[in-house]
């Protein structure tokens, strides 16, 4: 069985040659050729992206602390609100008008 390769059309390729050729040896080499390149060209995505998660996740518990502290505050500014609201609109403590006496005098 012969066939032409369309970028060498000069050059005739027998399929049975070249599936014999993948036998054994060959075909170890090729498949770790293989992995090394595909780790080549996907570790360094993978490591980035692993890295890039990282970060995202400590971000998340950052934000998570961050809201919580802040529901903690807006609560605790609801109470001093509340408090503070009773305390002006309640007449427990009377209007106090103090007289002063007049100065005294001072001789030179």
């Amino acid at each position: 069985m012969t066939y032409y390769l369309s970028y060498f059309p000069s050059r005739k390729i027998n399929i049975v040659a070249l599936q014999s050729c993948f036998a054994g040896e060959h075909n170890y080499l090729l498949q770790t050729s293989f992995k090394e390149f595909l780790y080549g060209v996907t570790g360094k995505a993978v490591k980035s992206l692993n890295n890039s998660n990282q970060q995202l996740m400590k971000t998340q518990i950052m934000l998570q602390e961050t809201a919580s502290a802040l529901k903690s505050c807006s609560n605790n500014m609801n109470i001093v609100h509340n408090k503070l609201s009773t305390s002006l609109a309640n007449t427990v403590i009377p209007d106090i008008k103090i007289q002063l006496p007049p100065p005294i005098p001072r001789s030179y």
